[in-house]
């Protein structure tokens, strides 16, 4: 029920009558058919006296109301609910007397018939001045004791009067209220939605649930840490962001000792891919047609496999098991920048190395095979530099 206490003013409900809004004065309510929100019912009416029922110190709002002729057939509050198929509900209200002519008979209307006790203001006590007016001027209609939703999924709850008296006939109307003793969990709303697998520090797709429970609502368990639930008082939202990876079984349980109900569901929350260096050095010097010295880096997390690029000829990476080895034999000369990444479906991680390879010493001929002495030649070595290891 939204606003049943009318706290948030003239919203949440539709009614025939005709709203007068702040501030009243002392005849804002004339003639018949008019109502207003508020905290003091004559500031509205000369002739009205009255303050809310919500609380002792009467400082609340509530529907102030001058009912008309044609009361019987005119809707004095209405709003529409979802409810579950098959189910018991309760609802109530309280209402007062705001002049003592011809007390309204009042009576709730749900899918457009009459059902539960009526309100019978000629029982009521019937204020005549600011003196009179307490918090036991207020008496109470309801369901008796129950109603039973049948097929129906939703509910049109109406408040109507029974009297068509125009003259007289003034009343308030405050703390309405409409729920289940049997507990029950309807939803998800969307379709698997209590199945989900996100990324770490990525939103979940809101889950929400229709639940009828005790006054304290349900009792959620399992959620990952950074997921939230709100709930007012039908509806169930899980929301949030997770901040731990793992998998976290759910479950939503209605409070209270009347046949309790419950869900579950399941959210994975995924890590990033994590990537260090484990072995060997990925910063090389080595010589043309040599083995490098194998290189492995750690691959794991959200990280599903590995592949590095920028290799020379000859050396090649090779992923198994969480492990990437970066091996073989040069068969390039340069300067290699090469780049490892990982793969998968959550953040993922590169690491960086440097292979420099360097042509092998290349011995020359004598350009004189014979030389005499005190003669000149040549002799020509290219490759690298660096002294002569054999003449």
């Amino acid at each position: 029920m939204v606003n049943g206490d009318f706290t948030a003013g003239n919203t949440g409900f539709y009614t025939d009558y005709t709203y007068v809004p702040p501030p009243g004065t002392p005849t804002s309510l004339y003639p018949e058919g008019y109502y207003a929100v508020d905290v003091n019912a004559h500031d509205y009416h000369n002739l009205f006296w009255g303050k809310e029922h919500s609380t002792n110190a009467q400082t609340g709002n509530f529907m102030i109301i001058n009912g008309y002729p044609q009361s019987t057939t005119a809707v004095i509050w209405e709003q529409t609910v979802t409810v579950k198929p098959n189910t018991d509900y309760y609802f109530s209200a309280w209402a007062m007397n705001l002049n003592p002519a011809s007390p309204a008979r009042l009576r709730f209307e749900v899918n457009g018939i009459q059902t539960g006790s009526v309100g019978d203001l000629t029982l009521a006590p019937k204020p005549t001045n600011a003196g009179q007016v307490n918090i036991n001027n207020w008496i109470r209609f309801y369901s008796n004791p129950t109603w039973n939703s049948g097929t129906a999924t939703t509910a049109v709850i109406r408040i109507i009067n029974l009297n068509p008296d125009p003259g007289g006939n003034d009343f308030g109307i405050d703390d309405i209220s409409f729920g289940t003793l049997s507990t029950f969990i309807k939803g998800p709303a969307v379709l698997n939605s209590d199945v989900q697998n996100k990324c770490v520090n990525n939103p979940i797709d809101e889950i929400s649930y229709q639940v009828g429970t005790g006054g304290t609502g349900p009792l959620i368990t399992g959620l990952p840490p950074g997921v939230t639930t709100s709930f007012n008082g039908i509806t169930l939202s899980i929301t949030g962001t997770p901040t731990v990876p793992g998998i976290y079984n759910y479950k939503i349980k209605t409070q209270g000792s009347c046949n309790p109900d419950s869900a579950v569901g399941v959210i994975e929350v995924k890590p990033d891919a994590t990537l260090s260096l484990n072995s060997g050095s990925n910063n090389q010097d080595i010589c043309y047609n040599t083995s490098l010295s194998p290189i492995t880096y750690n691959v794991g997390g959200g990280a599903t496999s590995a592949n590095v690029s920028g290799l020379p000829m000859g050396i090649t990476g090779n992923y198994n098991n969480g492990v990437l080895t970066i091996s073989g034999i040069a068969l390039q000369t340069g300067t290699f920048n090469y780049t490892v990444n990982t793969t998968g479906t959550c953040v993922q991680k590169s690491e960086t190395g440097q292979i420099n390879i360097s042509p092998v010493t290349v011995a020359g001929n004598l350009a004189n095979k014979v030389i005499c002495n005190g003669g000149s030649g040549s002799f020509t070595i290219t490759g690298i530099t660096g002294s002569v290891q054999r003449w």
